[in-house]
């Protein structure tokens, strides 16, 4: 499995706030290691599958496919849970 062997340039919270675009709201605000404590307790609430799914994709930058096969579900499955996951970190940041 490769680690975010993508966008060498970008740092991983660089790169996912880059694929979270509609969080610009807060992405003027917050800094890496905030992200990254938030990041931590927002993954905790997360159902397993989910969390595995949002880290395949934002961690290890799998496309969308790669993460489908890792996790024996469908490609559209996937783009939903990302994008309900995606919206549900939204929410959370803007409360926090």
């Amino acid at each position: 499995m490769r680690v975010y062997a993508k966008e060498e340039d970008k740092s991983i919270y660089e790169y996912l706030l880059d694929e979270l675009g509609e969080l610009s709201i807060v992405k003027e605000e917050i800094t890496e290691t905030q992200l990254s404590e938030d990041l931590n307790m927002f993954m905790e609430e997360l159902k397993d599958r989910d969390r595995k799914i949002f880290v395949l994709r934002y961690w290890y930058l799998l496309s969308v496919r790669e993460v489908a096969s890792e996790c024996n579900v469908s490609e559209n499955q996937v783009k939903t849970i990302l994008f309900r996951t995606r919206n549900k970190l939204k929410d959370w940041l803007i409360e926090r």
